[in-house]
């Protein structure tokens, strides 16, 4: 296997984004999110986070931040410049949420592992790569 194909990414899945999908609602709606990558071709991502990070720069580089405070910050980044969309996405109530970054900020504050599993998604070079994209294609 070449190095191309080891590390070959679709530079426009990892900007636009792919989709993740989460099953479907009671009334069969799929939950889906559209996710890009964080890092990598996305040079939006890379200006939010610089953005959003630099008046805690210090104290992120001090380790004198907390947990908590960090992660909402990179939600702040995620869905300003990863998380492009989602659809059938609801509230405890079962009303349809608008994708926006308040929306997104609730519902991963209060879904941290759903949080964890779309941050994971999107720093996980693997699921931009042509290779694996044909094949999720193909089936």
């Amino acid at each position: 296997m070449s190095l191309y194909e080891k590390f070959g990414t679709n530079k426009q899945k990892e900007v636009d984004g792919v989709w993740l999908e989460y099953g479907q609602n009671a009334d069969g709606t799929k939950i889906r999110f559209l996710v890009a990558r964080a890092g990598g071709r996305n040079q939006q991502f890379e200006k939010v986070a610089d953005f959003v990070y630099k008046p805690v720069r210090r104290r992120i580089k001090m380790e004198d931040i907390e947990p908590s405070e960090l992660r909402v910050l990179t939600q702040q980044i995620f869905a300003r410049a990863v998380v492009k969309d989602w659809s059938g996405v609801r509230d405890r109530e079962g009303n349809e949420l608008q994708f926006n970054e308040q929306n997104f900020l609730a519902v991963m504050g209060d879904l941290q592992d759903l949080w964890e599993d779309i941050k994971e998604f999107a720093e996980t070079m693997s699921n931009y790569m042509v290779s694996s994209l044909e094949a999720d294609a193909k089936n």
